[in-house]
């Protein structure tokens, strides 16, 4: 591990905090920082960034602790519709492929 690794964890906490306060709705929170503001929004358990995680899901929000990707918001899905997640890859219909004469 480098010796920047304990900084990178922090600004990531720091990411995560903010995406979280931007996201997630916890009142009487704004003001606290780090593992302070996360306790205040799951309260005192073992695994704080875990409960964290579960709590944004519970609540329609991917995971925001220490995840690469960014946040999505989950939309109810449509009805009798599959949406792709991935860019360029919507679903299309196909042609059927008459084969023989």
């Amino acid at each position: 591990m480098s010796g920047a690794y304990p900084k990178r964890l922090e600004r990531m906490l720091a990411t995560t905090v903010t995406r979280g306060k931007a996201l997630l709705v916890a009142p009487g929170t704004e003001r606290l920082q780090g593992l302070a503001w996360v306790r205040a929004v799951v309260g005192d358990v073992d695994q704080p960034l875990v409960e964290l995680n579960q709590f944004g899901l519970a609540h329609g929000v991917n995971g925001i602790c220490f995840c690469r990707a960014s946040i999505l918001l989950f939309s109810p899905p449509s009805r009798g519709r599959r949406v792709s997640h991935k860019n360029g890859s919507a679903l299309e219909e196909t042609t059927a492929i008459v084969s023989g004469p």
